[in-house]
């Protein structure tokens, strides 16, 4: 069958057909022509394009390893930082123990005050009122001493 096709290409049946397959011929070769042209150009760029994919790749290695150490060393410091919030945490909790236990200490210390306060306050009224009894008893006294010696 394809032996028909290209003896009817070559030997045509009327001679404006002839024309007609050569013409359209030509067109076909023009265009495979075109676009083995364009395969061409493609395969000198094909090159280059490697290349730069190999530098980019190389490139890209790089800036992976760059990443990877920055990783590396990010990953360094969140462990860092998490050993650091653990011990400011532990010394947190101590310090919050202390806090209580010198509130606990200072509460006493008021609770003494007051009690030292009411103590003196209660001393002094003693005090006082025993100085008024030793005013009363020396003027008891002044006044028996004078009553003897208007008795005597």
């Amino acid at each position: 069958m394809a032996l028909r096709s290209v003896h009817k290409i070559f030997h045509p049946n009327h001679p404006g057909e002839e024309k007609q397959q050569m013409l359209n011929l030509n067109r076909r070769l023009e265009t495979y022509l075109s676009r083995v042209k364009v395969l061409e150009e493609e395969n000198v760029l094909l090159p280059k394009e490697i290349q730069v994919t190999r530098c980019n790749n190389h490139g890209a290695l790089t800036r992976r390893k760059g990443m990877e150490e920055e990783l590396r060393q990010a990953r360094l410091e969140v462990d860092a930082a998490v050993r650091d919030r653990f011990l400011t945490q532990l010394e947190v909790g101590k310090l919050t123990e202390e806090l209580e236990a010198l509130d606990m200490q200072r509460q006493r210390e008021a609770q003494a005050q007051v009690k030292a306060k009411t103590m003196l306050e209660q001393s002094r009224r003693e005090l006082e009122e025993e100085h008024r009894v030793q005013i009363w008893l020396r003027e008891q006294v002044n006044q028996l001493d004078h009553e003897m010696r208007l008795l005597v």
